[in-house]
């Protein structure tokens, strides 16, 4: 029950730090982030609903935020990176989120 990488991340983070001249990778990013920050006004059926599309979306967010982090020395491969969009930026959101990380 939490966020996982996929084998086509490579290829996804790739494309986009080698072709991404549009900005493409920077309104995925704020379009995932805004579905985060809807979350609560949505009904699940259950707390389990809820986690896996949370997880859904926070892994789809890793290789567009990967791609766009400027600080990334790993080049395409994301290894054991972790990327927590603004919406959980504060402990807050992170406990609300169940988002693991320092805060």
């Amino acid at each position: 029950m939490e966020p996982t990488l996929s084998e086509l991340d490579y290829a996804v983070v790739g494309y986009l730090k080698e072709c991404d001249e549009t900005g493409i990778s920077r309104a995925e990013l704020v379009r995932i982030e805004s579905e985060l920050a809807s979350l609560e006004t949505r009904w699940f059926t259950t707390a389990v609903d809820l986690y896996t599309t949370r997880n859904r979306l926070m892994s789809r967010f890793q290789p567009y935020a990967h791609a766009t982090d400027p600080s990334s020395q790993q080049g395409w491969l994301m290894g054991s990176a972790s990327y927590r969009p603004d919406v959980c930026a504060t402990l807050y959101a992170s406990l609300r989120y169940s988002v693991k990380g320092d805060s």
